[in-house]
């Protein structure tokens, strides 16, 4: 996008700039600190203005995944179905498939990655490395990279599959090269180096040796894993494994959960936002699929316990996961009720507090095709934001305000900005004179 310098203060909340967001205060363009992949995923499904369909999508197929993956490995088809339905009775698993979080495109894509890693064939080895080049530019490299050590590991171990990593590395090539190296590279020239080394590194300070606070965070993490999916679904998961322990495949999902999990201890940074554990849900798929091996056979034991487990999975479906998608609905509604509902007809203009509030600071958005009838702007004081009213609508009334937001109403004309962009996507009107010192 390219912003009007002087206004980049109100278009990007200060503390996201050089995180989230990179915007160059000298230039106004700006750029997605995330790497591109997600945001392509999800560009045709906002062209058909359906983005809500990206990852319900994407979630089928890591169902279908689950299945197929728990097929091959017990070569049960009844086994394979219990896993599908762990999968689908957990929390965690629905609301990252209909929410926009990346980790659901992280969990289908590295389920893709270890299904076809399977049985390695030279021809799946290209294809595994070109979904792995995909997951690691989908918004950082770090989940898929912990994901993949271990299937990458075992084949350069493994004598007679080692010439296999050949054509894997060849499928990682080209979708890494344009959309990860290329895009540092546009990001590098749009921004300029030397605000990039000014604004810093997203990355840099993430990683740290675990101490109390880090161990307080993944203690709290491993609760939420635990109550965001069926109950008893990790012990059934760690029994699917010591059933399966000789299978190789098994043994490499086991090791990519183990090493994704273990890998967020040296990461200082809780999650933020998010339902169940979202740092570790790049690798969650594997867990029903370990959990559905332990359903395998039909002695009686087997049957008492895929009796105590069916048990477990329904009252999910019926109890659970009603019940945490409510309060998922309750956290939202009460997180954009902060800001006052908007004044029809016409338009209004919001300054948001981005430090005081509950995350206001992420309301501060503005629609990509500038369809949105409303601004939601940062605050840079009151005598400022007043200034840039008068000056861009003279004729605006400010109508709330509280410790968080101001709501500045425009009155009945419609006033969107339609201005077409300049190749860079759409840019802004508004217009700012300092005030006089």
């Amino acid at each position: 996008a390219r912003l009007p310098p002087a206004l980049l203060s109100w278009l990007v909340v200060p503390g996201f700039n050089g995180s989230f967001l990179l915007a160059s205060p000298v230039t106004g363009y700006a750029i997605e600190g995330y790497w591109p992949g997600f945001a392509l995923l999800l560009a045709p499904f906002e062209f058909l203005h359906v983005p809500w369909l990206c990852n319900a999508a994407l979630g089928g197929i890591a169902i279908y995944l689950v299945y197929r993956i728990t097929l091959d490995v017990t070569e049960e088809p009844r086994a394979a179905a219990w896993a599908m339905l762990f999968a689908f009775a957990s929390s965690a698993f629905d609301a990252n498939a209909i929410s926009y979080y990346s980790m659901q495109a992280h969990l289908t894509l590295n389920l893709l990655y270890a299904w076809l890693l399977l049985q390695p064939t030279a021809k799946r080895a290209v294809a595994a490395g070109v979904v792995g080049s995909f997951a690691l530019v989908l918004h950082n490299p770090f989940p898929h990279t912990m994901f993949a050590i271990p299937w990458i590991a075992a084949l350069a171990i493994d004598r007679e599959r080692r010439w296999r990593l050949v054509p894997l590395f060849l499928g990682y090539i080209p979708i890494f090269a344009i959309a990860g190296i290329g895009w540092l590279m546009l990001r590098n020239h749009i921004l300029g180096i030397a605000h990039v080394t000014a604004t810093g590194n997203p990355a840099k300070g993430v990683f740290v040796w675990p101490d109390s606070v880090v161990a307080n965070m993944r203690v709290a993490s491993l609760a939420k894993m635990l109550v965001w999916a069926v109950p008893g679904l990790f012990v059934l998961a760690f029994a699917g494994w010591r059933r399966f322990r000789g299978n190789r495949g098994v043994n490499l999902m086991a090791l990519s959960a183990l090493l994704t999990f273990t890998a967020y201890l040296f990461v200082k940074l809780d999650q933020g936002h998010g339902w169940g554990y979202r740092y570790f849900h790049s690798a969650w798929g594997v867990i029903p699929v370990l959990a559905g091996c332990a359903m395998a056979g039909n002695s009686p034991d087997a049957r008492r316990l895929q009796t105590f487990a069916g048990a477990c999975a329904i009252l999910s479906v019926v109890l659970l996961v009603p019940l945490q998608m409510f309060q998922i609905h309750s956290v939202i509604s009460r997180h954009l009720a902060q800001v006052q509902s908007p004044r029809r007809p016409g338009n209004n203009v919001y300054f948001l507090n981005p430090y005081r509030g509950f995350y206001v600071s992420d309301m501060i958005q503005i629609d990509p095709s500038l369809r949105d009838k409303d601004l939601y702007l940062a605050t840079r004081g009151d005598s400022m934001d007043a200034q840039l009213i008068r000056q861009n609508w003279p004729g605006a009334v400010r109508i709330r305000a509280n410790l968080w937001s101001q709501q500045w109403y425009l009155g009945p004309v419609d006033h969107r900005v339609t201005v077409p962009g300049d190749g860079l996507g759409p840019h802004f009107v508004l217009k700012f004179s300092p005030p006089p010192r």
